[in-house]
Protein backbone atom coordinates (compact mmCIF):
# COMPACT_ATOMS: atom_id res chain seq x y z
CA UNK A 1 0.00 0.00 0.00
CA UNK A 2 2.78 2.23 0.62
CA UNK A 3 4.01 2.20 -2.86
CA UNK A 4 0.59 2.52 -3.97
CA UNK A 5 0.35 5.89 -2.33
CA UNK A 6 3.62 7.34 -3.34
CA UNK A 7 2.92 6.61 -6.55
CA UNK A 8 -0.37 8.48 -6.97
CA UNK A 9 1.36 10.77 -4.57
CA UNK A 10 4.18 11.66 -7.28
CA UNK A 11 1.62 11.99 -9.48
CA UNK A 12 -0.44 14.79 -7.79
CA UNK A 13 2.42 15.97 -6.82
CA UNK A 14 3.68 16.57 -10.60
CA UNK A 15 0.85 17.70 -11.42
CA UNK A 16 0.33 20.40 -8.74
CA UNK A 17 4.09 21.68 -9.37
CA UNK A 18 3.11 22.10 -13.21
CA UNK A 19 -0.64 24.13 -11.75
CA UNK A 20 1.77 26.41 -8.85
CA UNK A 21 3.90 27.20 -11.77
CA UNK A 22 1.46 27.50 -15.01
CA UNK A 23 -0.80 29.49 -13.58
CA UNK A 24 -4.28 29.97 -15.69
CA UNK A 25 -4.26 26.73 -17.64
CA UNK A 26 -6.90 25.24 -20.08
CA UNK A 27 -9.57 23.64 -19.00
CA UNK A 28 -12.61 21.66 -20.64
CA UNK A 29 -14.71 22.91 -24.00
CA UNK A 30 -12.31 26.04 -23.74
CA UNK A 31 -12.34 27.27 -20.41
CA UNK A 32 -9.98 28.12 -18.47
CA UNK A 33 -9.42 27.81 -14.77
CA UNK A 34 -8.13 31.24 -13.39
CA UNK A 35 -4.75 31.27 -12.10
CA UNK A 36 -5.27 32.06 -8.56
CA UNK A 37 -7.66 28.51 -8.19
CA UNK A 38 -5.02 26.67 -10.19
CA UNK A 39 -2.76 27.57 -7.54
CA UNK A 40 -4.90 26.65 -5.13
CA UNK A 41 -5.09 23.03 -6.58
CA UNK A 42 -2.01 22.86 -7.38
CA UNK A 43 -1.25 23.57 -3.61
CA UNK A 44 -3.75 20.96 -2.67
CA UNK A 45 -1.82 18.53 -4.86
CA UNK A 46 1.51 18.74 -3.72
CA UNK A 47 0.30 18.59 -0.12
CA UNK A 48 -1.55 15.86 -0.38
CA UNK A 49 1.83 13.10 -0.37
CA UNK A 50 3.39 14.75 2.94
CA UNK A 51 0.08 14.64 4.51
CA UNK A 52 -0.94 11.52 3.58
CA UNK A 53 2.63 9.95 4.97
CA UNK A 54 1.76 12.36 8.42
CA UNK A 55 -1.20 11.42 8.64
CA UNK A 56 -0.52 7.52 8.97
CA UNK A 57 2.44 8.11 11.10
CA UNK A 58 -0.26 10.23 13.56
CA UNK A 59 -2.86 7.26 13.47
CA UNK A 60 -0.48 4.93 14.31
CA UNK A 61 1.35 6.79 17.11
CA UNK A 62 -2.63 8.13 18.70
CA UNK A 63 -4.53 4.65 17.69
CA UNK A 64 -1.32 2.16 18.20
CA UNK A 65 0.52 -0.11 15.36
CA UNK A 66 -2.49 -1.09 12.33
CA UNK A 67 -5.81 0.44 14.70
CA UNK A 68 -6.49 2.18 12.05
CA UNK A 69 -6.08 0.54 8.62
CA UNK A 70 -3.73 2.33 6.49
CA UNK A 71 -5.44 2.26 3.05
CA UNK A 72 -8.88 3.87 4.97
CA UNK A 73 -6.68 6.73 6.15
CA UNK A 74 -5.04 7.38 2.89
CA UNK A 75 -7.91 6.91 1.02
CA UNK A 76 -10.00 9.53 3.08
CA UNK A 77 -7.37 12.22 2.73
CA UNK A 78 -7.25 11.26 -1.31
CA UNK A 79 -11.08 11.75 -1.78
CA UNK A 80 -10.95 14.72 0.97
CA UNK A 81 -8.56 16.58 -1.70
CA UNK A 82 -10.29 15.80 -4.79
CA UNK A 83 -13.29 16.81 -3.46
CA UNK A 84 -12.54 19.83 -2.41
CA UNK A 85 -10.19 20.13 -5.84
CA UNK A 86 -13.91 20.10 -7.30
CA UNK A 87 -15.67 22.38 -5.29
CA UNK A 88 -12.55 25.07 -6.68
CA UNK A 89 -13.31 23.56 -9.86
CA UNK A 90 -17.50 23.95 -9.69
CA UNK A 91 -17.48 27.77 -10.35
CA UNK A 92 -15.30 26.72 -13.47
CA UNK A 93 -17.52 24.36 -14.83
CA UNK A 94 -20.42 26.05 -13.91
CA UNK A 95 -20.27 30.02 -14.03
CA UNK A 96 -22.91 32.23 -12.09
CA UNK A 97 -23.90 34.49 -14.79
CA UNK A 98 -22.37 34.38 -18.66
CA UNK A 99 -18.90 35.77 -19.06
CA UNK A 100 -17.82 38.68 -19.52
CA UNK A 101 -16.86 40.21 -23.21
CA UNK A 102 -13.17 41.36 -23.45
CA UNK A 103 -13.16 45.23 -23.42
CA UNK A 104 -12.50 46.94 -26.96
CA UNK A 105 -8.93 47.81 -27.63
CA UNK A 106 -8.91 51.55 -28.36
CA UNK A 107 -11.12 53.15 -25.72
CA UNK A 108 -13.17 56.22 -25.85
CA UNK A 109 -9.89 58.62 -24.97
CA UNK A 110 -8.08 57.43 -27.51
CA UNK A 111 -10.08 57.17 -30.32
CA UNK A 112 -10.31 61.70 -30.25
CA UNK A 113 -6.74 61.71 -30.21
CA UNK A 114 -6.01 65.32 -28.68
CA UNK A 115 -2.80 65.98 -30.27
CA UNK A 116 -3.97 65.86 -33.69
CA UNK A 117 -3.37 68.90 -35.28
CA UNK A 118 -5.78 71.33 -35.23
CA UNK A 119 -6.53 74.21 -37.83
CA UNK A 120 -4.36 77.62 -37.06
CA UNK A 121 -8.08 79.29 -35.59
CA UNK A 122 -9.01 76.49 -33.21
CA UNK A 123 -5.74 76.37 -31.65
CA UNK A 124 -6.39 80.18 -30.37
CA UNK A 125 -9.66 78.88 -29.01
CA UNK A 126 -9.23 76.02 -27.81
CA UNK A 127 -5.66 76.51 -26.02
CA UNK A 128 -5.73 80.16 -24.91
CA UNK A 129 -2.56 80.28 -22.42
CA UNK A 130 -0.61 79.11 -26.19
CA UNK A 131 1.92 81.79 -27.33
CA UNK A 132 0.13 82.95 -30.86
CA UNK A 133 2.74 81.70 -33.70
CA UNK A 134 5.29 84.28 -35.41
CA UNK A 135 5.23 84.75 -38.83
CA UNK A 136 7.82 84.43 -40.81
CA UNK A 137 8.35 87.78 -42.64
CA UNK A 138 11.61 87.01 -43.90
CA UNK A 139 10.15 83.72 -45.89
CA UNK A 140 10.86 84.01 -49.70
CA UNK A 141 13.46 86.61 -49.52
CA UNK A 142 17.15 85.58 -50.27
CA UNK A 143 19.68 85.64 -46.91
CA UNK A 144 21.53 89.05 -46.82
CA UNK A 145 24.53 88.89 -48.51
CA UNK A 146 27.33 87.37 -46.83
CA UNK A 147 25.12 85.09 -45.15
CA UNK A 148 24.46 81.92 -46.40
CA UNK A 149 21.44 79.46 -45.41
CA UNK A 150 23.78 77.45 -43.77
CA UNK A 151 26.98 77.66 -41.36
CA UNK A 152 30.67 77.07 -42.84
CA UNK A 153 31.59 73.21 -42.99
CA UNK A 154 34.41 73.81 -39.91
CA UNK A 155 31.73 75.72 -37.64
CA UNK A 156 31.11 73.55 -34.59
CA UNK A 157 27.27 73.81 -34.60
CA UNK A 158 26.53 70.29 -33.51
CA UNK A 159 23.50 69.64 -35.45
CA UNK A 160 24.97 70.47 -38.71
CA UNK A 161 25.14 67.64 -40.59
CA UNK A 162 25.83 68.55 -44.17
Amino acid sequence: MLVATILIGFAMMTLGVALLFLGEVPFLSGKRIPAGRARWIGAIFVAFLPQALAVRQLSNAAFGSDAVQGPVVIGGLFVACLWTVFAILFRVMVPKREPREPKSAISPLEKANPFDAAPAGEVDQALPWTEPQMENKSAGKSPAPGKSGKPKAGSKDPFDFS
